[in-house]
């Protein structure tokens, strides 16, 4: 797209403008739906929106979020070709489409097209001072009623309509209610919103130009407009004058202007065909700024379609047919001379390994094969020393090891083993070695006075040079020294107070007294151990500072003699630090084999890198300066990275800090598409999700910092993670897995130094549904499905029981009336028979049937009362026990005492203990009134916690002799006590005893 762009430009340029502005390349490849870019426009939440030829983009800083149209979605987009942008002062975000106007839909991250008529195409959207919306169209200016999307027009008159007749409006602005509007015809309409009026702005012809490209407005009243081929027109609204900046009869030839921004009066950006201009209105003219691609190092002249400067500062531009360009204000604030092959005053060599400055300000740049650049205090190339072989006149090596200004502004030049070239009054002198030592190499000096110089040699020491007569001899070396024949000192310093200190290759920093010709150890032989030390510098508090090889960097304060050690930890161990310079604040610059650090003043540690701006991160361990104009300098692997410790720019820390996308079992929720993403995961506050849903990962970014790479981003969930996580950009997301069902919240957040800034964070609630039988409900549910299952199996017992006891009564009742009234009959029978029988036999026989008759009445009363449930408590079994026991025992004359514990009357006794108890002792008794021949006897019977115990004894004789020899009673006994799960024991001793212990009655 053919044109040229008019922004304001915030960078200030604290160096030359030889320097060109570093810009990164976003295409394609980047992301970008298309690389012909038509609008960029920065929203309140810091997206950038970018409107290309095919595709809306949403870019956080990271990546694009790419929208198009889709015939079958009705919240797409209308079309995918997008034009204008306008966001309103209530956030809202409008999108120009053909014709459509589309309000973007934050919540749902969708679009609602609005409705017009169908022959009203809508070109743009504008806001006036009452928050009222005005859209530019094919038939002239409509208000828009966003509550009621109702489309009014401006105007009813014919006058009006005349004028506005086959005009169709290529820009728009607006100033203290007046809206100023640029016809493609080349005509300025000016529609006041108050009065409803509409003229026409023109001074000697009505018409500026054939084509009108923009109109804006800037904050001193000022009306600016670009046109095609006739330049730039300023119209003050004030003095309504005009004013014409025609650029032909300028610097540059470019009058195609495309667009204009107005934020700042004195500087204004114009972008044409071959790039980009800067215009001073103060000075009244253009100045070329050179567009230097930052991948490539390419210098090119691009044609840019658009302009915008983000809240950081950052200059973004649509480049026709490249895409997105980014001119970072944090990267641009070091400046970088290098090789270029298009640029006659670049560097001979990227590779500068030393650096010097003369009292005129010029500075000398020594490569590692491209001889000597010489250039001026603003960076213009002066002068290239190099070898010639056919010419004794040049410089003996293009191989630089080291450069030295002597006091008499003689430039000095030390070659890789090729000696040594001196510069005077534009004549070298070339000096191939040290008196009578071989060529060496020197990468190292001092100048001592008039007369002597110091060199540090890779390979052979210090080397000391007398100028006047030619010679060079060697120090002499304290005898604590153990130092091998051939050894470096890469750095030589000479301190305030005249110490002269030495930085080795691998032995320690040593001290030399000149006076002496003596090397010695310092006294604080911790300067010793520092191995290879690269560089001695000496601050404004008379500090000395020692950078070495993975050593860190070290302060010694000679006062009281105590070490400081800086960017030693485990993050900067393995690093080499080489340079180290002092600003006028007290920071200290140290450059190293991975980055370029700060220092502050206040001890804090910066780091920049090639992200931060830096041509390369590794740099040259001799490669560095501070100039006269404050200006510091420090060389690398490719170029010179120069910038004014003043002016370094701190990074922001206020981050917006978003949720940009969800992720389940690996694969993206679109809002809207899962119940468990309703809307757009940036306004989501809570998010609810199944146990199912055991693989999750949410992605986030701060939108747009002003350095993406830098951001140190922090997140935790709260209910599951102790500690914080800490990771960089590449990797912004968070991953869970198998989360257990609760409540959780995830905050994200930036980082400083491993340190979460809480107070600028993104908090999202997550509730992990548990399964349903992990619910409340189905735990109530369970709870009342297992009690009434408990509650039926006991209702089925009890109603077992019942009916079990009402068997038992109904068979204690039949045995009793049927059973037992039939025995006693046969047992009266028996008798009567007995009393009419003479014969001994016969009557003997009649009384045993009597006898077992009456035996069998008594078993089936013991059984009938052991099966009626209603003798089961423990009253009815102690009566039980003591009628048949004393009308047993009484008998026979024999004496019985009862003594019973633990029995309470209501007790329920089991059937089984009931009846066994009562048949041992009925046993027992039985056995002491028919074998024992006792007078008196005991029933004890006690039921504790622990057993139920049962003493049967009596004062007999006889010991059951009998009983013992036959053993029927006895074994009836223990047979009894097994089922009960009791044990007997039989005691003689004073008579007889039983003993039974048995499980309690509960």
């Amino acid at each position: 797209m053919k044109g040229i762009i008019l922004f304001v430009l915030f960078l200030n340029l604290v160096l030359p403008q030889q320097f060109p502005l570093r810009y990164d390349v976003f295409s394609s490849n980047e992301g970008l739906s298309q690389v012909t870019i038509f609008h960029i426009l920065q929203d309140h939440e810091g997206f950038l929106w970018i409107s290309t030829a095919y595709g809306l983009n949403k870019f956080d800083g990271y990546s694009f979020e790419q929208y198009f149209n889709d015939k079958d979605d009705s919240t797409s987009i209308a079309y995918s070709s997008i034009g204008k942008l306008f966001e309103d002062s209530d956030n809202r975000l409008w999108i120009i489409t053909k014709g459509i106007l589309n309000l973007y839909n934050r919540e749902q991250n969708n679009f609602i097209r609005i409705n017009k008529p169908n022959d009203l195409d809508i070109y743009g959207i504008i806001e006036d001072s009452k928050r009222n919306l005005w859209c530019f169209s094919s038939k002239g200016l409509f208000e828009f009623n966003y509550e009621e999307k109702a489309f009014t027009d401006f105007s009813n008159s014919s006058e009006y309509k005349e004028l506005i007749k086959n005009h169709l409006y290529e820009d728009f602005t607006i100033y203290n209610d007046i809206i100023y509007s640029a016809s493609r015809k080349g005509e300025i309409h000016l529609y006041n919103l108050q009065n409803r009026v509409i003229e026409i702005l023109h001074d000697s012809d009505k018409k500026f130009a054939d084509f009108i490209t923009s109109i804006k407005s800037d904050n001193n009243g000022d009306i600016w407009i670009t046109t095609l081929e006739k330049g730039i027109i300023k119209y003050n609204i004030s003095s309504k004058k005009f004013s014409y900046y025609n650029l032909q009869n300028k610097s540059t030839s470019e009058n195609n202007f495309f667009k204009m921004n107005t934020k700042k009066k004195e500087e204004l950006l114009a972008a044409g065909k071959t790039g980009l201009h800067k215009y001073n209105l103060q000075e009244d003219r253009f100045e070329k700024i050179r567009l230097q691609e930052i991948s490539s190092g390419e210098e090119k002249n691009l044609t840019i379609t658009d302009i915008n400067i983000d809240n950081h500062n950052n200059i973004w531009l649509g480049a026709d047919a490249v895409g997105l360009l980014k001119i970072s204000n944090t990267k641009n604030q070091f400046k970088v001379l290098s090789e270029s092959k298009n640029n006659p005053n670049s560097l001979p060599s990227k590779n500068v390994i030393s650096l010097v400055e003369d009292s005129e300000n010029n500075i000398y740049m020594g490569t590692f094969n491209k001889g000597v650049a010489i250039y001026d205090k603003n960076f213009n190339l002066l002068q290239h020393l190099e070898n010639n072989p056919n010419n004794n006149n040049s410089i003996a090596s293009n191989n630089i090891a080291g450069l030295l200004i002597t006091n008499e502004n003689k430039l000095w030049i030390n070659h890789f083993y090729k000696g040594s070239s001196i510069i005077e009054n534009n004549k070298v002198k070339r000096l191939p070695k040290f008196g009578d030592k071989k060529a060496t190499l020197a990468i190292s000096s001092l100048q001592i006075d008039d007369d002597n110089i110091l060199f540090g040699s890779f390979l052979q020491g210090l080397v000391i040079y007398n100028k006047e007569n030619n010679t060079a001899v060697e120090p002499i070396y304290d005898s604590s020294l153990s130092l091998p024949s051939e050894f470096g000192v890469i750095s030589i310093f000479r301190d305030s107070k005249n110490n002269i200190w030495l930085g080795t290759n691998g032995y320690g920093v040593l001290k030399y007294d000149f006076n002496k010709n003596l090397i010695t150890k310092p006294k604080n032989e911790k300067l010793f151990d520092l191995s290879k030390t690269y560089c001695i510098y000496e601050d404004t508090d008379n500090n000395l500072w020692f950078t070495t090889d993975k050593m860190g960097v070290v302060k010694f304060n000679s006062t009281n003699d105590s070490i400081v050690t800086y960017l030693s930890n485990d993050k900067y161990s393995q690093l080499s630090y080489y340079g180290i310079i002092e600003d006028n604040n007290k920071n200290k610059f140290v450059s190293s084999n991975n980055g370029l650090f700060l220092i502050d003043s206040d001890e804090r540690i910066t780091s920049y890198y090639l992200e931060d701006g830096l041509p390369n991160n590794e740099f040259w361990q001799n490669s560095f300066i501070k100039l006269q104009s404050n200006l510091i300098i420090f060389g690398g692997n490719e170029g010179l990275t120069i910038f004014n410790p003043d002016s370094l720019l701190e990074l922001s820390n206020e981050h917006n800090l978003m949720l940009r996308k969800f992720k389940l079992m690996n694969k993206e929720v679109l809002p809207g598409s899962n119940p468990i993403l309703p809307k757009n995961l940036e306004v989501l506050d809570k998010m609810e999700l199944s146990y199912k849903d055991n693989f999750i990962e949410f992605e986030f970014a701060s939108v747009n910092p002003a350095n993406p790479k830098k951001v140190t981003y922090a997140y935790k969930l709260e209910g599951f993670d102790d500690n914080w996580f800490f990771t960089d950009y590449k990797r912004r997301f968070a991953t869970y897995t198998n989360l257990s069902p609760g409540e959780y919240r995830l905050i994200v957040t930036t980082a400083e130094n491993n340190q979460p800034n809480i107070n600028n964070s993104r908090v999202l609630d997550l509730i992990i549904n548990p399964p349903y039988w992990q619910t409340w409900w189905f735990y109530t549910l369970m709870v009342l499905l297992i009690s009434s299952i408990i509650y039926s199996f006991y209702r089925i017992k009890i109603n077992k029981i019942i009916e079990m006891e009402k068997l038992r009564l109904k068979i204690a009742s039949d045995l009793h009336d049927e059973v037992g009234s039939t025995l006693t009959k046969v047992s009266m029978r028996a008798q009567m028979l007995e009393m009419q029988i003479n014969g001994e036999k016969e009557s003997n026989n009649l009384k045993r049937i009597s006898e077992q008759a009456i035996d069998a009445v008594s078993t089936m009363q013991d059984i009938v009362w052991a099966i009626d449930s209603r003798n089961d408590n423990a009253e009815n079994l102690i009566n039980k026990i003591k009628d048949t026991v004393f009308s047993m025992l009484v008998e026979k004359n024999i004496k019985v005492d009862f003594e019973i514990t633990g029995l309470i009357s209501d007790l329920k006794v089991p059937l089984e203990v009931r009846q066994n108890i009562y048949l041992i002792i009925k046993e027992a008794v039985h056995n002491i009134t028919k074998h024992s021949n006792a007078d008196s006897a005991k029933i004890y019977l006690c039921n504790s916690t622990e057993k139920l115990e049962l003493i049967i004894s009596d004062n007999g004789n006889n010991y059951y002799q009998k009983e013992f020899s036959t053993g029927q009673g006895l074994k009836n006994i223990e047979m009894r006590a097994e089922k009960i799960k009791g044990k007997v024991e039989y005691v003689k001793e004073n008579g007889f005893k039983i003993v039974l212990s048995a499980p309690p009655i509960k």
